[in-house]
């Protein structure tokens, strides 16, 4: 038993003596520089990940927003095309009381027609889908875009769709009527008087011309969202360069 604890004694100094005299400052000194090392590469691997991401956003900032100036162009010119409709069948409303005149006949083709139609320019937008709408860190200005695309342009474009069956459809019934007005110059104020005795051909114009209204009163409200868009989106990749 006296050698056993002989023994143990023995180790244990050895033990100590092995373990004070052991470099310990230069064995922390390279571990901490090891672990120093590992977290700059870190750091930069993290910097440069972040300064790709921040370019990749740039990059669809500036899509995005050459999109949206292409459709505020597209929505600026509809709404000039509006103004000039809108008096067209302004014109044509009033004439049920003036009668028939031989300029009416370009304003009567208007009232036929339904060729305003936003034009979209989506492919930003898709590709940001395909990257990840997360791609944009502003929460602003992603909620933006998002909500102009999938909610606002879904419903003006549905709505435009209805509105063009509709006019299309009613169109076909009067067509005839407005094609012998231009044609046969024999009793055309009273063929004109019969046109607008038909109620069915009342209801159309002023139908049409309420479409026309509200549109352009939509056009409207998008031609002032896009604008702020924009200068939104101007201003986020100042501050992200």
């Amino acid at each position: 038993m006296k050698k056993i604890f002989f023994w143990i004694g023995h180790q244990l100094c050895l033990l100590k003596k092995h373990f004070f005299s052991f470099d310990w400052k230069s064995t922390f000194r390279e571990l901490f520089l090891i672990v120093a090392g590992i977290l700059i590469a870190l750091s930069i691997n993290n910097w440069n990940d972040g300064r790709k991401q921040r370019q990749n956003e740039i990059k669809m900032l500036r899509e995005i927003k050459s999109n949206l100036q292409s459709d505020l162009k597209d929505v600026e010119g509809n709404l000039i095309v509006l103004g000039i409709m809108l008096k067209n069948k302004k014109i044509i409303m009033e004439s049920e009381k003036t009668g028939y005149q031989d300029t009416l006949n370009r304003y009567l083709n208007n009232v036929l027609y339904d060729n305003v139609f936003l034009v979209i320019n989506r492919s930003s937008f898709e590709s940001l889908k395909s990257l990840g709408l997360y791609l944009i860190s502003n929460d602003s200005i992603r909620l933006e875009i998002v909500d102009l695309y999938e909610y606002d342009y879904k419903i003006q474009e549905m709505g435009e769709m209805q509105q063009h069956n509709y006019i299309s459809v009613k169109a076909n019934e009067f067509a005839r009527d407005v094609m012998l007005l231009h044609q046969n110059q024999e009793g055309r104020q009273e063929r004109y008087k019969n046109l607008f005795e038909n109620t069915d051909f009342k209801v159309f114009i002023y139908q049409a011309y309420n479409f026309d209204t509200f549109k352009q009163l939509k056009y409207q409200s998008y031609e002032k969202k896009l604008k702020n868009l924009i200068k939104i989106i101007e201003v986020e990749i100042r501050r992200l360069e």
